[in-house]
């Protein structure tokens, strides 16, 4: 059986609000939408069961208050799996030396149509 949500009313906190778009409730921080900002609201919650934080103002209800996470920029995010995998496997291949050999072959072959062309010119006189 599911207890309605107690209506608290926060109006001290509205200060901290205007900047960080955050309240703070039982030594908690939560984040509630900004346009809300310089606004007196209400938030209503169970003391017992903080999972669901109700954001009123004049009686519209708002996105409900989520709880606030701090990311550390100095820390490194962890890689995922995709981001990972996306290392194509090394081949074994040295394509400096695929391309070398190719040109040679080229070459090879320009000159054996060169010397071809010769023989033929020398043979019919």
């Amino acid at each position: 059986m599911s207890k309605a949500p107690r209506k608290t009313e926060i109006s001290g906190i509205l200060g901290v609000f205007d900047k960080t778009g955050c309240i703070s409730l039982l030594g908690c921080s939560y984040e509630v939408e900004t346009k809300l900002a310089g606004s007196q609201i209400q938030v209503r919650f169970d003391p017992h069961d903080l999972t669901l934080i109700q954001v009123w103002k004049d009686s519209v209800r708002f996105q409900d208050a989520k709880p606030l996470k701090l990311r550390d920029p100095r820390q490194k995010t962890k890689k995922t799996e995709q981001q990972t995998e996306q290392k194509p496997p090394k081949t074994g291949l040295n394509y400096v030396e695929l391309l070398a050999e190719e040109q040679n072959r080229q070459i090879r072959e320009a000159q054996a149509a060169k010397l071809s062309l010769a023989m033929k010119e020398v043979k019919q006189p």
